[in-house]
């Protein structure tokens, strides 16, 4: 690892992820076969999610003059895209710096997956109507949870969406 780095590692596990959804197929043509699918208007039904590391603990000398709390302490992020019917983990990427807007990285992984067939799981930290706009104009379909005191209203057929994420950010 110290000669080629971290990419041959994520090659093999991109290999087994893929082999992986290769064999869960036919089990997920058999579920389906006996239930409903879920969200079945969509062909791929994904999460989209970001999680900060947890904070480092102060032990070294370094660390030491940093107060608890400081964004220095954090580790980076994690900025995942999970296949909910297969259960399996699309993609995984890590942010060194913890802080950093997702935005950008998210419409990369959202490009492995196709538009207008797709059905998106945001995290409330996706929460953004700009957001929401574009994805609906790229062909996704999605929800979200609103931020408290968010008041949505309908706007037509091209807000649909944005109904569903008003349900369920209610937590109803």
């Amino acid at each position: 690892m110290e000669q080629e780095g971290w990419k041959p590692l994520a090659q093999v596990f991109e290999r087994v992820s893929q082999l992986l959804a290769h064999w869960l197929q036919p089990a997920l043509r058999a579920y389906h076969q006996r239930h409903a699918p879920l969200a079945s208007f969509a062909q791929e039904v994904v999460a989209l999610d970001e999680m900060c590391l947890d904070q480092v603990s102060r032990r070294l000398p370094i660390l030491r003059h940093l107060k608890k709390g400081d964004v220095q302490l954090l580790p980076g992020k994690l900025i995942a895209l999970f296949d909910v019917r297969l259960q399996q983990w699309r993609a995984i990427e890590y942010v060194a710096y913890a802080r950093e807007n997702g935005m950008k990285r998210a419409y990369r992984m959202l490009a492995s997956v196709k538009a207008g067939t797709t059905l998106v799981l945001a995290d409330l930290g996706y929460f953004s109507f700009r957001w929401f706009d574009e994805l609906t104009e790229l062909g996704y379909s999605w929800i979200s949870f609103s931020r408290v005191g968010t008041e949505l209203s309908w706007l037509g057929k091209r807000h649909e969406s944005l109904l569903i994420s008003e349900y369920c950010g209610q937590g109803r």
